[in-house]
């Protein structure tokens, strides 16, 4: 069994990670909006629901760096 990895082109590569860019942009700007300083958001951990509260300024940050990681990708994609 032979086992090959294929690297995605460039232009897959741009449109993939662009897309997932322009979602954390809107993501930023519904919570640049929100009225409330807190989010509560629900995740699947071993098969339960945990929900989680946290600042909106914390997760408007965390988001800005992904955000910026996935610019960094684009600017420095692996090949």
């Amino acid at each position: 069994m032979e086992l090959r990895t294929e690297t995605p082109t460039q232009n897959v590569w741009h449109s993939v990670v662009g897309g997932e860019i322009a979602s954390l942009n809107r993501q930023i700007l519904a919570l640049e909006e929100q009225q409330s300083p807190w989010i509560t958001f629900t995740c699947e951990i071993g098969g339960q629901q945990v929900s989680h509260s946290m600042r909106v300024q914390e997760m408007i940050e965390h988001l800005t760096k992904v955000r910026d990681s996935y610019r960094l990708a684009l600017d420095y994609p692996l090949t």
